[in-house]
């Protein structure tokens, strides 16, 4: 997709990650579906065209319930050269075919685009951040909208299956989010 800065491209996370991730201020890599090889695991930031998401994003059954919505919150990031398609990355790193079909099954494949080296969310790379449910705008730089403010209670208030929200209050606790944190994020 274009817009007024370029070709863009999007990052989607889930409402309990967005927290972390403002107040890190960069994009962490993290599982690049190469663990197949241990010699040749890679960690990627992992990006798409596709404007909502959908098809794109793997669930996650890592937090002992069905996962958070990891097509809830948008992160729009100018197009760089240094992000490479996945579809030619996952043959680069000697990727199975066996492997890339089983990934790849029933999504968008030639959509995808990794990074192998995390993204600072500076003015430099950031054009958007929003919540795609709510319709929330969170940052937006072509707007002048450069800071954003999130109250981790309020994540927490809509919570209502104890697994989820034990999960989540672990989670959080992992990374030494409080509950009553409020993150600020600016550009």
């Amino acid at each position: 997709m274009k817009s007024n800065i370029g070709e863009v491209l999007y990052h989607f996370t889930s409402r309990f990650h967005i927290p972390l991730i403002l107040k890190d201020g960069f994009l962490r890599v993290t599982d690049s579906n190469l663990k197949e090889d241990d010699a040749m695991y890679k960690q990627v930031v992992w990006l798409t065209r596709s404007i909502d998401g959908k098809g794109n994003v793997p669930s996650s059954t890592t937090y002992g319930f069905d996962g958070p919505n990891k097509e809830e919150i948008r992160i729009t990031l100018k197009k760089r050269n240094c992000y490479e398609p996945w579809v030619l990355w996952s043959k680069d790193n000697r990727m199975s075919t066996k492997r890339i079909k089983l990934i790849s099954r029933g999504t968008m494949p030639h959509d995808w685009y990794v990074s192998e080296n995390e993204i600072s969310l500076t003015d430099e790379e950031v054009v958007r951040i929003e919540n795609m449910v709510t319709g929330k705008v969170l940052i937006d730089v072509e707007a002048g909208i450069r800071t954003c403010r999130i109250e981790v209670a309020d994540i927490m208030s809509n919570i209502k299956d104890e697994r989820e929200n034990t999960a989540i209050k672990e989670y959080f606790a992992d990374r030494n989010l409080g509950l009553e944190e409020i993150v600020e994020f600016s550009l």
